[in-house]
């Protein structure tokens, strides 16, 4: 079983709570229903190192970093894999930054 470090938290406009969840490296939305759907757990091939903080955009774009490999394996660490990251719910993951060294906090101003 995965342990789930969660991070980050906050809810969207439906009232669904989105988080990083570390462990299971991936980002979540937890559904009224009580389900959890994925909105991302990979950056093309590569899953997420141990994503952390997470922001919503005002324009729906989600935002988060992925900046810690502390804690995996070697053979789990995506060594290529670049810490900020953004994606509109539901939609595709762009890279936004790689020559950050531990990226750690978001906001809007």
């Amino acid at each position: 079983m995965v342990q789930v470090v969660p991070t980050g938290p906050f809810f969207d406009k439906d009232g669904c709570l989105v988080i990083c969840e570390q462990d299971a490296r991936r980002v979540v939305r937890y559904e009224p229903d009580g389900s959890i759907t994925v909105l991302v757990d990979k950056y093309g091939d590569k899953r997420l190192n141990r994503s952390n903080d997470i922001i919503l955009h005002p324009d729906g774009s989600l935002y988060f970093t992925d900046p810690d490999k502390k804690g995996l394996e070697e053979s789990e660490k995506n060594l290529d894999l670049l810490p900020y990251s953004e994606s509109t719910l539901g939609g595709d993951l762009v890279l936004l930054a790689k020559d950050m060294n531990h990226p750690n906090g978001l906001g809007f101003f």
